[in-house]
C-alpha cells in the first residue's frame, strides 16, 4: 500500500505556498501519460472515446466521496485527475478539428481540380455537338463518304465517324462521372463542416466545465488550509498501518520465497532417492533427465515479462487514483508518500478484484488492521499482490487464469473502492503501469 515519509519541516505554510505545492502535484501527476497528437481521425476519435469514459469513471469515484463530511484525500487526487484528463480532452478535440481542416482544405481542392476538369471536358463534348448537329442528317453522312477519292479513303472516313461517335459518348459518361463525383466531394464538405462546426461547440463546453473543476480546485484549497493541523495528526495516527501493512507484503514475499525453496529442495532429494534405487540410465537418458528437471519458472516468468503493458488491469473498470513511488501528499505540502504499488479505484461499490495473469494463488493473509485481505499469487518468478479485498473466493494452492475473480474490493470514506495492486519479482518491487494494457 503507501508509506509515509514525514519531513523535519513543521512551518505552518501559507495559502500562497500551499497554492504552489498543489500546483507542483497536479503538474507532476503521471498515471495517464498524455499521448503523441493522433495520425487520423479514427484515432483522435478514440482517444477521446478513452478520456470521456475516464472522465466518467472519475465522476463515479468522486460522487462516492461526496457524501463524506471531509474532503478526502481520493477525492482531492480524483478531481486532479479530472482536470488533467479534461485538459487533454480539450487537446484531443483541438487535434480533431486540425485534422477537419485538413480535410476540409482538401475537399475544397479536389472540388476545384474537378471543377475544372468538368468545364473542360464540357467545352470538348460542345464541340463535338456542334460537329454532330452539322453532320446529323444520313445524307450528308453519305456525301462525306462518297466523296472521298478511293476506297481506303472512303473506309477510314466511316472509321473517323465512328470514332467521334464513340468519343462523344465516352465523354457524356465521363462528364456523368465527374458530376457524380464532384456532388459527393460536395456533400462531403457539408459533412465536415458539420463535424467541425460540432466539435468547436463541445470544446467550448469543455472549457466551461474546466473552469468548474478549477473553480472547486480552489475551494477545496480554502478549505484544507484551515485543517492543516488536524490532517497531520491523522497521518501519524495512519502512518503505522500502512507502515505495517508494506512491512507485512515483505515479510509475506520471503515468506513465499522461503517455502518454495524448501518445496524444491524436498523435490530434488525426492528425485535424488528415486534415481539411487532405479535401474542404472545411459549417459543420454540422464542428460534428458537433468533438462527436464531445470526450474520450469524459467518458461513461467517468460510469459509474464513477454506481456510487460499488455496484462488486463486488476478491475474491469476503474482509474488509477494513484501511481507507483514517491510523491507528495495532495493535503499537506512537505508529506512525502511513497506507493510500493498502484492505487486502481472502481467507481462503484461492490466492484470485483480479478486476477492479471494466470498464476497460483500461493498465501492469503489478513491485512495489518483485520479490515480485508491481502491475496499472493505467483507467476513464474513474478508474484502480484492484491490488496484491500474482502468476500475473497479463492483459497491458497487455488490455479487462476487471467481475468478471474478473487474476491471484492473493500470499501471505505477515505478511500473508496480502492485496490492496491503490486507486482514483486524476489524481493524487488515493479511498477505495475509499466504492465498493465495502456488501452
Amino acid at each position: 500500500m503507501t508509506k509515509f515519509f514525514i519531513t523535519k519541516h513543521s512551518t505552518y505554510l501559507g495559502l500562497k505556498k500551499i497554492i504552489t505545492y498543489l500546483f507542483l502535484f497536479v503538474v507532476s501527476i503521471s498515471y495517464s501519460q498524455k499521448s503523441d497528437p493522433p495520425k487520423n481521425l479514427n484515432e483522435a476519435q478514440k482517444n477521446k472515446k478513452k478520456l470521456n469514459q475516464e472522465i466518467k469513471n472519475l465522476d463515479a469515484v468522486l460522487s462516492q466521496t461526496k457524501t463524506s463530511r471531509n474532503i478526502t484525500m481520493l477525492h482531492v487526487q480524483a478531481l486532479n485527475i479530472k482536470i488533467s484528463k479534461r485538459e487533454e480532452l480539450i487537446q484531443t478535440i483541438n487535434y480533431e478539428i486540425n485534422l477537419i481542416n485538413k480535410q476540409i482544405s482538401q475537399t475544397q481542392k479536389d472540388i476545384n481540380k474537378k471543377s475544372v476538369e468538368l468545364d473542360t471536358l464540357k467545352s470538348r463534348y460542345r464541340k463535338l455537338l456542334r460537329y454532330a448537329q452539322r453532320n446529323s442528317s444520313n445524307h450528308n453522312r453519305l456525301m462525306f463518304v462518297f466523296a472521298s477519292k478511293d476506297f481506303n479513303q472512303a473506309y477510314q472516313r466511316v472509321k473517323y465517324m465512328q470514332e467521334i461517335n464513340t468519343k462523344r459518348r465516352e465523354q457524356a459518361d465521363s462528364i456523368l462521372s465527374k458530376q457524380k463525383k464532384l456532388s459527393m466531394f460536395k456533400e462531403s464538405l457539408i459533412t465536415q463542416m458539420a463535424a467541425k462546426k460540432e466539435l468547436l461547440t463541445s470544446e467550448e463546453q469543455e472549457k466551461v466545465v474546466l473552469s468548474n473543476e478549477k473553480s472547486e480546485q480552489v475551494n477545496q484549497l480554502s478549505q484544507l488550509t484551515s485543517k492543516e493541523k488536524e490532517l497531520k495528526s491523522e497521518l501519524e495516527q495512519k502512518k503505522k498501518a500502512l507502515a505495517a501493512i508494506d512491512k507485512k507484503i515483505k515479510d509475506m514475499i520471503a515468506e513465499i520465497a522461503l517455502k518454495e525453496q524448501r518445496a524444491r529442495e524436498l523435490e530434488r532429494e525426492k528425485k535424488k532417492n528415486a534415481v539411487a534405487t532405479s535401474k542404472p540410465k545411459s549417459k543420454k537418458t540422464e542428460k534428458e533427465v537433468t533438462k527436464a528437471t531445470t526450474d520450469p519458472d524459467e518458461e513461467l516468468s517468460a510469459d509474464f515479462s513477454g506481456n510487460k503493458g499488455k496484462l488486463p488491469w486488476p478491475v474491469s473498470n476503474g482509474v488509477i487514483t494513484q501511481g507507483f513511488g514517491p510523491y507528495e501528499h495532495p493535503k499537506i505540502p512537505d508529506f512525502i508518500l511513497v506507493n510500493s504499488g498502484v492505487n486502481i479505484t472502481a467507481p462503484s461499490k461492490g466492484s470485483n478484484a480479478r486476477a492479471i495473469f494466470d498464476g497460483e494463488v500461493t498465501m492469503i493473509a489478513d491485512m495489518p488492521d483485520g479490515n480485508g485481505k491481502i491475496i499472493f499469487i505467483r507467476h513464474g518468478s513474478y508474484i502480484s499482490v492484491y490488496t484491500n479485498l474482502q468476500k475473497v473466493i479463492v483459497k491458497s494452492g487455488d490455479k487462476v487464469k487471467a481475468k478471474q475473480t478473487l474476491g471484492e474490493i473493500g470499501v471505505d470514506e477515505e478511500n473508496g473502492t480502492t485496490i492496491n495492486l503490486q507486482i514483486w519479482k524476489g524481493q524487488s518491487k515493479l511498477n505495475p503501469e509499466d504492465w498493465l494494457f495502456k488501452g
